[in-house]
């Protein structure tokens, strides 16, 4: 999500204008008489992260494992699951 604001660069008032207007267009600051602007622009996303862990013990000089595991999410990537 994006919000925008314009207000006046010298005293700070909020100014109902549109970002994109020309300087030539703007109207002077109520308060102070300015037409220099300061715009400001929010922008605030979610994102989710996922992890996971897998593990495999051994004892030297054996091939297959004695412990294994496997905690955390798995993402199937056809089925997108």
């Amino acid at each position: 999500m994006t919000t925008q604001s314009v207000q006046c660069a010298k005293c700070g008032t909020a100014i109902d204008e549109p970002p994109d207007m020309s300087a030539d267009a703007r109207k002077p600051c109520s308060k102070c008489g300015s037409t220099v602007r300061q715009f400001n622009a929010h922008v605030t996303e979610t994102l989710h992260f996922h992890d996971s862990v897998s593990y495999k013990a051994k004892h030297p000089g054996t091939e297959k494992p004695y412990v294994e595991g496997f905690a955390g999410d798995d993402l199937h990537r056809k089925s997108g699951k």
